[in-house]
């Protein structure tokens, strides 16, 4: 691999960080006008998200969404206040506290998650584009070996 970037690396890092950041402002904004802090509406992603067998705990959750455990204790506690989340004691163990989505967290959750899938899927060609900028070896190879699909009009 090589150790020197090449101009078109930097155009491709470059095209990816404004992908993502354009992403990152209408996640923002769309959270903001459904009337939920941005970050509220990661953390109840995060929890609805989470792998099976993961437990919805606020350590599971801090280390989804990158934050500090205190901060997400913050986070966590100002959901509640709002509505949408409750947290419950464990039956294995009282002492650890389970994350639970509310029905008004849920709703605003799928609301938010129908826009932000489809904003996704209108920006993917070119983030998709931008990554395989970056390993074009194996972005040929891919091609090389994968069937063209045609859409068809039959049903």
């Amino acid at each position: 691999m090589p150790t020197r970037l090449r101009p078109a690396d930097y155009q491709a890092l470059s095209e990816i960080r404004y992908r993502i950041r354009r992403f990152l402002v209408f996640s923002e904004a769309s959270a903001r006008e459904a009337g939920v802090e941005p970050r509220q509406h990661q953390l109840l992603l995060a929890i609805r998200g989470l792998p099976d067998g993961a437990t919805p705990t606020v350590g599971h959750v801090a280390e989804r969404l990158q934050l500090q455990h205190n901060s997400t204790v913050e986070l966590v506690n100002r959901s509640c206040e709002n509505g949408l989340l409750e947290k419950r004691a464990s039956a294995e163990d009282r002492r650890e506290v389970r994350l639970q989505i509310t029905p008004r967290g849920l709703r605003l959750l799928e609301k938010l998650a129908v826009a932000h899938r489809n904003e996704l899927r209108d920006a993917a060609p070119a983030l998709v584009e931008a990554l395989m900028a970056l390993v074009p070896e194996q972005h040929e190879r891919g091609r090389a070996g994968r069937p063209t699909h045609h859409k068809s009009n039959a049903t």
